[in-house]
Parts: C-alpha cells; sequence; structure tokens
C-alpha cells in the first residue's frame, strides 16, 4: 500500500512540476493571444464595412461571410483532431 501512494505521489508532483511555466514562456503566451485576439478585433469591423459599402453587398451576405469564419473557427480544430486521430501515429506526432 505504501508503494502505491508514494508512486502516485511522485507521478502527481512529477506532472506538476512540468507544467508550471516559466514567466518568460507566460509573457510569449499572453502576447500571443492578446495580438490573435488584436487581429480579429481590428479586421472584423473593417471587413464588415468594406463588404458593404465598397462591394455592395447586403447586411444579410455581409453577416454569412462573418458569420462562416466563426463557424469554421469552431469546426476546424475538430476536423483535425479526427485527421490527426486518424492518419498520424503518436509516435510521429510527438516525435519520440
Amino acid at each position: 500500500m505504501d508503494k502505491i501512494v508514494s508512486w502516485d505521489y511522485d507521478v502527481v508532483s512529477n506532472l506538476l512540476d512540468g507544467a508550471v511555466l516559466k514567466k518568460s514562456m507566460k509573457i510569449r503566451l499572453s502576447a500571443m493571444m492578446y495580438m490573435q485576439c488584436f487581429v480579429l478585433g481590428a479586421t472584423v469591423p473593417i471587413m464588415s464595412i468594406y463588404l458593404r459599402d465598397y462591394l455592395h453587398f447586403t447586411g444579410l451576405q455581409t453577416g454569412t461571410i462573418l458569420a462562416v469564419s466563426a463557424l469554421s473557427a469552431f469546426i476546424s480544430p475538430l476536423v483535425g483532431s479526427v485527421i490527426a486521430d486518424r492518419f498520424l501515429s503518436a509516435e510521429k506526432f510527438l516525435a519520440v
């Protein structure tokens, strides 16, 4: 019983040690997420004006175009994960 408890504790402590991010990594990931949201926030309002005023799309067409990009952002990770699970072995994917 003692071996199981100590083994579980070692596994959990090793997982927690690996999960802790360095401060530089946190800053870089935060900057990446900020830039991703910044790009979407800067382009979507301009894209809607461009589609409506310069290309003379209707409101329904403009909304549909912008909704398709949001829908694809939701569906593409699901499709990508199915393809990766079927056609890529874990050893190749993780480069083990």
